[in-house]
């Protein structure tokens, strides 16, 4: 989006809005209302393939120089021209013992020039993005949802062969776009870089589900909290702290901070569980062994209670937190 005379674009902002407040509809619709639950039954762990533990975000030896702005351009249009989102969606939604693999596979291979410049574009130390118009923007906010779920796809694929090394690979790439798209010079990059990251966050949902998938909880240490932040692009464009959209842009933030120490708290309780006969601890507080992160919206500790042979994480709403977010959690016994 070019700038002229200090002045942003209307056109721009009134987009944003209605984004931001789609977003915020579809998932209040989703979720009934304002609490937002995920059910997971968590699979036990398993020591970690290499002989390092697995990480989420890319090592200094794995980044390269240069610009992936053109890279990811380039992946946009290399995508191919029938690519059918309901067919990839619905695999998505597949459980993983149901998944097609024959029909992933040829997905896939049908994909693989655009998404090897993706992760090209992925590991590149810097990512000048352009001020554009966002019906201008390269990729558009479709071609990035149609790379991201194919992402989430592979990943798919990947855990349903146990190759869960490949699957957090896969996960490095997509969190370091989310990264890249998080220091765009304007809010649309950042609305869609909240996007990028959930996708992810929920495929870590998926690889903690699977028995004998090593512990990610070292890797999700590893990601920075926040992990988005847009105080610089809302601060361009004249988002003040009296704005209403203001709110709706830190809720869609807030939200990523939230699943990333949400997941987590899971990791921790599941590698607990593994270690103690299937068996979730009594408090947070009795595992002492590693470090339990805040609600990073409430700046309180998430609340936690045994149920059963379940368990119960929440982060209630208030102080700032537009909505509850609630995980019931069972474990898979041998």
């Amino acid at each position: 989006m070019l700038r002229l005379n200090g002045e942003r674009s209307v056109g721009v902002r009134w987009l944003a809005i209605c984004l931001v407040l789609l977003a915020t509809i579809q998932a209040s619709a989703r979720e009934g209302g304002k609490v937002r639950t995920t059910k997971l039954t968590l699979g036990a762990t398993a020591p970690a393939e290499a002989p390092t533990a697995l990480r989420l975000t890319l090592a200094p030896a794995e980044t390269t120089e240069g610009d992936a702005c053109p890279l990811y351009e380039k992946a946009a249009e290399l995508l191919p021209a029938n690519l059918d989102s309901q067919k990839i969606s619905d695999l998505l939604r597949a459980p993983l013992e149901e998944l097609p693999l024959e029909d992933v596979e040829s997905l896939l291979r049908q994909c693989r020039p655009a998404m090897e410049q993706f992760r090209r574009a992925a590991a590149c130390k810097s990512c000048d993005w352009p001020w554009v118009e966002a019906e201008s923007m390269c990729p558009s906010s479709d071609q990035w949802r149609h790379l991201t779920f194919l992402l989430g796809l592979q990943i798919h694929h990947q855990l349903a062969r146990r190759q869960y090394a490949l699957a957090a690979e896969t996960l490095r790439v997509g969190f370091a776009a989310a990264n890249h798209l998080g220091h765009g010079p304007t809010m649309m990059y950042g609305i869609m870089a909240t996007g990028a990251a959930g996708r992810m966050c929920r495929e870590v949902e998926l690889f903690v589900e699977q028995p004998g998938a090593p512990s990610l909880l070292t890797a999700l240490e590893g990601l920075p909290l926040p992990f988005i932040s847009l105080e610089e692009q809302m601060e361009s464009e004249g988002i003040t702290s009296n704005d209403p959209l203001r709110k709706r842009i830190e809720l869609l933030t807030d939200r990523v901070d939230r699943h990333i120490a949400s997941l987590r708290c899971i990791e921790a309780l599941r590698l607990h569980a593994t270690e103690h006969e299937d068996t979730f601890p009594e408090t947070l507080r009795q595992m002492s062994n590693v470090t339990i992160p805040a609600d990073p919206v409430r700046r309180k500790p998430f609340l936690y209670r045994r149920t059963g042979d379940g368990a119960v994480l929440e982060a209630p709403a208030g102080d700032g937190a537009q909505e509850s977010v609630r995980f019931e959690l069972a474990f898979q016994h041998d």
